[in-house]
C-alpha cells in the first residue's frame, strides 16, 4: 500500500494509483489521484487501503463492461463501486473482509438490540424504502462511515449511544413518518433523562417515562445537543441517498450557557490538598492520585500532557535544570515546550519515583479514544465533590490550568515578561513577531518563572511520596 502514498508540498497525504495500460484509453488519464486531506501516516494508510479497493473494483467493472462492449462511467463520477463489499481490504493482491469491522457491525446491532424499548426495533422486512426501519438504516450509516469516512472505528460508538436515545425516546419507524415534532420531542426528552441513563446499570432497563420523572441531574445541554447533531447527520445522509425527503433538525435548537472554567481559590485549595481529605484519595498501584494533581497545581500542564509523560519525557538542562520535555501528544504546535519541574515536586521524591518506572510514568489508566486520563478524571471528580459542599461545574481538573495562568500573570504584570509564561503554558500570544519568528525561552528563564508558583501551606501537611507508597 505505501506504493500508493505520496505526499504534496505542504505535507498532505494523497493516494495515487497507476491506470493499467489496457485501460488508460478508456479512463482517459495514465494515474488516479486523491487527497487524503491528512498529515498523519496512520490515517493515510487505512484511507489507502480503501481507496486502493475501489480503484481495483473500478478497473474490474471496466473489463466486464469491456467485454460486455457498454459504455461505463468515469473515475470522476464513481464514488462507491457497487461491486466492493462491506469492509473490503487488499491483503496479498485479494480483496478480503476486515474480521475487525465485522466484529464492530455485529456490536452495534447487539447494542441497539438491547438498549431499545422491548419490541422498539422491528426486523424490517424486504421491500420499498417505506416499510425499512430507522435502526436497519441507521446500521447501514455506522457500515458506511466506518468503512469509507471514520478512520478509527471507535468513532461509531457515540453515535450508536445516540441511536439508541433516540429509539428510547421517539422510537423505531420509518423516516418517512418522522416528522419536525420528533425532533423537538428528542431535544427535549434529553434535557429530562439523567446523563449516563443507557450506561448505568440501575437505570438502563427503565423505560423513557420512568427516568424523566426522576427527581436528579438531567442531561447538560451541550451533551444534547451532541447528541442531535449526530441524528442530523444521519437525516442528511439519508436525505442524500433518496431515503426520506426532509432534514427535520432544521431550526431546531439547544441553547448553552456558556460557562468557562475558573481557577481554585486558595481555600478550595487547602480542602484538596490537606492530607485528611488528599490521603483518601490514593489508592494502591495508582501514583497518577499523588502526583498528577501536584504536577498540575505547579506546572499548568494539561491533563493529557501529564498522563502522556514517559522516563524520556524527564531531563536535565546544560545549566542542571530538570524539566518535563513535551514534545508528544500534544494539543498544538505552541504546545511543544519545555516545561521546569518545581523544586516542591522534587523536594516530594519526583526523580525517585521517575527512576522506578521503565516507559510512561502513569500507565495505571488506558487511555480511551486516544485520549490519556480520562478515566482518571472521573475519580478526581468524585475526589473534588467530596471535598466541597457545593460542586460547581466550572471547579474541574482543567482549573489547576486556570490557577497557575491567574497566579503567573499576576506575578509577570510586576516585573516579568508576559510572553514568558505563555510560553511556559503552551498558549498564543497573539504577536506574529513572538508566535512565529521568536519567542523561545531556554528552561533557566522558565524556571525563575515557575518557582513563582508558591503553595507550600497549602502542601504543609502532605508526606513524600516513598511515604506514602511504602
Amino acid at each position: 500500500m505505501e506504493a500508493y502514498l505520496i505526499k504534496n508540498a505542504i505535507g498532505i497525504y494523497q493516494f495515487r494509483r497507476f491506470v493499467p495500460q489496457d485501460l488508460v484509453v478508456i479512463v482517459g488519464k495514465r494515474e488516479l489521484r486523491r487527497s487524503l486531506k491528512t498529515r498523519c501516516s496512520r490515517q493515510a494508510a487505512h484511507l489507502c487501503r480503501m481507496y486502493a479497493v475501489e480503484c481495483e473494483n473500478y478497473f474490474r467493472f471496466l473489463r466486464e463492461q469491456m467485454s460486455k462492449k457498454s459504455e461505463f462511467d468515469s473515475w470522476a463520477a464513481l464514488s462507491h463501486p457497487k461491486p466492493l463489499p462491506p469492509y473490503a481490504v487488499i491483503k496479498n493482491n485479494q480483496i478480503t473482509v476486515d474480521p475487525r469491522f465485522q466484529e464492530l457491525e455485529d456490536r452495534i446491532k447487539a447494542s441497539l438490540a438491547q438498549n431499545a424499548d422491548a419490541g422498539a426495533i422491528v426486523q424490517p422486512p424486504s421491500g420499498s424504502v417505506e416499510t425499512v426501519f430507522m435502526s436497519k438504516i441507521f446500521t447501514e450509516y455506522l457500515k458506511d462511515r466506518t468503512a469509507h469516512k471514520w478512520t478509527d472505528a471507535a468513532t461509531s460508538e457515540p453515535y450508536v449511544d445516540s441511536c439508541n436515545l433516540w429509539l428510547k425516546i421517539v422510537g423505531d419507524r420509518t423516516l418517512a413518518s418522522y416528522t419536525y415534532r420528533d425532533a423537538e420531542a428528542f431535544r427535549d426528552g434529553l434535557l429530562r433523562v439523567p446523563p449516563r441513563w443507557l450506561r448505568d446499570a440501575k437505570l438502563r432497563s427503565k423505560s423513557f417515562k420512568q427516568v424523566s420523572s426522576m427527581a436528579g441531574e438531567c442531561m447538560h445541554p451541550s451533551t444534547a445537543r451532541e447528541h442531535m447533531r449526530r441524528i442530523a447527520n444521519f437525516f442528511a445522509f439519508a436525505m442524500a441517498r433518496g431515503l426520506t425527503d426532509k432534514q427535520i433538525f432544521t431550526d431546531v435548537f439547544v441553547r448553552v450557557e456558556h460557562s468557562s472554567y475558573e481557577s481554585f481559590t486558595l481555600e478550595e485549595l487547602q480542602k484538596l490538598f490537606s492530607w485528611e481529605n488528599f490521603g483518601r484519595f490514593q489508592r494502591r498501584n495508582k501514583p497518577s492520585h499523588y502526583w498528577v494533581p501536584l504536577i498540575a497545581l505547579h506546572s499548568g500542564m494539561r491533563m493529557g500532557e501529564i498522563f502522556f509523560l514517559t522516563v524520556e519525557s524527564v531531563k536535565k538542562s546544560t545549566d542542571g535544570f530538570w524539566y518535563f520535555d513535551i514534545a508528544q501528544n500534544v494539543k498544538n504546535a505552541h504546545s511543544i515546550r519545555p516545561v521546569p519541574i518545581h523544586s516542591k515536586l522534587l523536594e516530594l521524591g519526583f526523580l525517585e519515583f521517575v527512576e522506578s518506572k521503565t516507559e510512561r510514568l502513569f500507565s495505571e489508566y488506558k487511555d480511551h479514544k486516544g485520549q490519556a486520563g480520562v478515566k482518571f478524571t472521573d475519580a478526581f471528580a468524585r475526589y473534588r465533590a467530596s471535598c466541597f459542599d457545593a460542586e460547581p461545574r466550572t471547579k474541574v481538573f482543567h482549573s489547576f490550568r486556570h490557577t497557575v495562568a491567574e497566579t503567573l500573570q499576576i506575578a509577570t504584570a510586576k516585573a516579568l515578561n508576559p510572553f514568558m509564561y505563555c510560553r511556559l503554558l503552551g498558549h498564543k500570544t497573539g504577536q506574529i513577531t513572538v508566535d512565529t519568528y521568536g519567542g523561545d525561552y531556554d528552561v533557566q528563564q522558565l524556571h525563575e518563572i515557575i518557582e513563582l508558583l508558591e503553595f507550600s501551606d497549602v502542601l504543609s501537611s502532605i508526606p513524600r511520596y516513598c511515604d506514602v507508597s511504602c
